[in-house]
């Protein structure tokens, strides 16, 4: 049985999972994923778009698909408007926006 659980160990996936702000005074609560294929961003606050830039990697922006927002608060959608031109400058076809706002 051990031999069985080790062989499912080694085929999991890893993604990487990035704390972009930890919700500190004048930071906001900001998470980028790494899939295989596509890349996520989980909140979009002021800081966000050069905190990716600065330590995830210069070309992280080229390849976001998806940007979750949890709710409508300028800490969350402050970095938006700088976020998808900068999107867009680096090369990034389109990108989908996602908000569970009630």
């Amino acid at each position: 049985m051990l031999k069985t659980f080790d062989h499912y160990l080694s085929k999991q996936k890893i993604f990487p999972l990035s704390v972009i702000g930890n919700g500190a005074p004048g930071c906001s609560k900001s998470l980028y994923l790494h899939t295989d294929h596509n890349r996520y961003l989980f909140n979009c606050g002021e800081t966000s778009q050069k905190v990716i830039t600065e330590y995830v990697g210069s070309n992280s922006l080229s390849q976001l698909t998806n940007i979750f927002v949890t709710s409508k608060t300028w800490n969350n959608i402050g970095g938006l408007p700088g976020m998808c031109l900068s999107i867009r400058g680096a090369g990034s076809p389109d990108v989908r926006y996602h908000s569970y706002i009630t």
